[in-house]
């Protein structure tokens, strides 16, 4: 139970393939809508664009063609959000309090349930339903007029397509680097867990069954990535 509860395993620095690209990425669909807009005087709205740009944090690990579907309707989803949460700020004004704060309060809540099922449905980890529902919130408790649904919304989805444009422009220079990553994440995880296995006896803390779920998990995600079905 002890080691259950220990923050070792939480705070421990773990090797990603393929993060430094990852993040590169993510930064440069953020600065490529957001910083003209701040440049030309109106970082009110660079949040907006910020909102669609998150579009390129889901499905990192997915082959391209795959990959290029997926964000699509993620792109169209996080526009969405974007686009209800400035028209419901217009409609009920939260800022005001009263029946309007509430409203809001029970949108988000929906909009919280309806983003996990979908992202759990399409088996998208990481953060995927938090930043939908980041994405409506933020822009339902901004001060808002009708006449700010269309640009927001917007910039919004011209940051969406930016973000989904690089996420898939790898395609032409390494077309199968995903699924390459995740069989050597796999390989590897294979290779820990009989070295863990060869050491088990003299390892009373249980390093190889640790060891069997990463690699079971890391298998799992290579056939997931591959799209094929385990055996």
């Amino acid at each position: 139970m002890a080691r259950v509860l220990s923050p070792r395993g939480a705070l421990a620095v773990h090797r990603v393939d393929g993060a430094l690209v990852f993040a590169l990425r993510a930064a440069l669909a953020m600065a490529l809508v957001a910083l003209p807009i701040v440049l030309a005087g109106r970082p009110d709205l660079a949040v907006y664009a910020m909102l669609g740009s998150f579009t390129t944090t889901f499905g990192r690990n997915l082959p391209y063609p795959r990959r290029a579907r997926v964000l699509a309707w993620v792109a169209l989803a996080m526009t969405a959000c974007v686009g209800c949460g400035v028209t419901l700020a217009a409609l009920v004004r939260p800022q005001a309090g009263g029946a309007g704060a509430v409203l809001v309060v029970a949108a988000t809540a929906v909009v919280a349930g309806a983003a996990k099922f979908a992202c759990d449905a399409a088996r998208l980890g990481g953060l995927g339903a938090v930043l939908l529902l980041f994405s409506f919130a933020v822009a339902a408790e901004s001060p808002a007029a009708f006449t700010d649904v269309l640009p927001r919304t917007g910039l919004a989805a011209a940051a969406a397509a930016v973000a989904w444009a690089l996420a898939v422009a790898g395609r032409y220079v390494h077309p199968d680097r995903p699924q390459r990553l995740a069989v050597a994440v796999a390989l590897r995880a294979l290779a820990r867990l009989l070295t863990a296995a060869d050491a088990e006896g003299a390892d009373p803390g249980g390093a190889a069954g640790r060891e069997r779920h990463r690699a079971t998990v890391a298998v799992l995600h290579a056939y997931h990535c591959l799209g094929l079905a385990p055996h």
